[in-house]
């Protein structure tokens, strides 16, 4: 009877614990579900569903997960420094994000991957209700909806099940389900898509597929061929030369987009069209704003260098703010400096030594490429991702 009820404790922390970890995860990058749960709710949950799993859940402690949380606490560190707002509250809820992250790097893998796999089911179940809904908007439908702004930049219609970014007028509007814009959404499509085996047999897979190509994101189009090349490198045998009948295949269904109606097509004009060169540069980055682009040149000749601009360059949020529209590699430099990206790269390829594996690796690469992108590097969507990939890589309970 006491064993029956202490094994009750362990499976309802760790169900706790994971399903606050989603939370955590959809709340980093502003999922439409998230809008109207309080900050305070979700620190409340986090560190009340931290402490019954430490209480009660199963852990690991090594040398090195004990090397790698105190890496981790580096970087929250800096942040905290640096970076975060001061004061009180802001400083609590840092420390409830490092803690849970704490945690997870100590769990046993099998419970990490039980989480990687929560996550790629209830992120494929939100993704594929948006899809439906979405069908039903393209045949028109009338949905109920209303209009807002978030974080000063996006326009959003929301229909509930789906936001729309000014598309409404489009012949085909790009497909962002519940995220803030349809780049996040095909990004992390894409990485859950290579973490679930990138087979079409898991209707998982289908759905992110399918949203990573309604997203019409070049971002996440790029992420999209990049993970299946390095999962045919990765995971058949012969990989390095099955590439290239697959890049003669990308090559072939440019060309016919290119053609097909003289060009006059979604695929040509939203992504390829993009990824034409003007003056050295490729017509489709927009990933910095000019305002930007002059501070950061004029940052790179100062000593600022060292220890980056850090909460500094988020004092105005405005449209005239120097971070205002601009996601890149250069914005997290901006704001980090080299001490501030060294601690972050120092933590990952540590935790990359400690569960190394091929497949570990090319994930590892999948998710640096995307936050060169878009800079969200130690949001919970993202890492979480990392924390839970590669240890469940280095024991084989990731398989295709």
């Amino acid at each position: 009877m006491a064993l029956s009820i202490l094994l009750d404790k362990e499976r309802v922390s760790k169900s706790l614990f994971f399903i606050t970890g989603l939370l955590v995860m959809y709340n980093s990058m502003q999922l439409y579900i998230t809008w109207f749960i309080p900050l305070s709710f979700t620190m409340i949950l986090t560190l009340l569903s931290s402490w019954l799993y430490m209480a009660y859940g199963k852990f690991l402690v090594t040398k090195k997960r004990f090397v790698a949380s105190v890496l981790i606490t580096f970087v929250f560190i800096y942040e905290g420094l640096m970076v975060y707002p001061i004061g009180v509250v802001s400083s609590l809820y840092l420390f409830s994000r490092l803690w849970f992250i704490i945690l997870l790097i100590f769990s046993i893998t099998d419970n990490l991957n039980c989480f990687l796999k929560l996550i790629i089911n209830a992120t494929a179940l939100l993704i594929m209700l948006s899809l439906v809904f979405w069908v039903f908007f393209l045949i028109g439908i009338p949905l109920p909806h209303y209009s807002t702004v978030t974080n000063d930049y996006y326009n959003h219609t929301v229909y509930y099940f789906f936001l729309l970014n000014g598309d409404e007028n489009q012949l085909v509007p790009r497909f962002a389900g519940l995220f803030l814009e349809p780049g996040h959404l095909g990004s992390t499509a894409s990485m859950l898509l290579f973490l679930n085996g990138m087979t079409m047999r898991k209707w998982q897979n289908v759905v992110f597929l399918v949203a990573t190509i309604l997203s019409l994101s070049l971002a996440a189009y790029g992420l999209l061929i990049g993970s299946i090349a390095l999962h045919i490198m990765v995971k058949t045998r012969g990989g390095y030369l099955k590439i290239i009948p697959y890049i003669i295949t990308l090559v072939a269904i440019a060309v016919f987009f290119m053609e097909y109606k003289g060009g006059d097509n979604p695929v040509n004009q939203k992504i390829l069209m993009r990824l034409v060169f003007e003056d050295g540069q490729m017509s489709g980055s927009n990933r910095t704003s000019g305002i930007f682009d002059r501070q950061y040149e004029k940052y790179l000749g100062t000593y600022d260098t060292i220890l980056g601009m850090g909460r500094s360059a988020r004092e105005n949020t405005s449209t005239t703010g120097t971070l205002f529209g601009t996601a890149s590699w250069k914005r997290y430099f901006f704001i980090h400096g080299y001490i501030g990206s060294a601690l972050l790269l120092i933590f990952l390829f540590y935790y990359l030594y400690i569960f190394g594996s091929k497949s570990g690796f090319a994930f590892l690469l999948i998710y640096l490429i995307c936050n060169m992108i878009r800079d969200y590097p130690i949001d919970e969507l993202w890492l979480y991702l990392v924390l839970t990939a590669l240890p469940s890589y280095r024991y084989g309970l990731l398989k295709n």
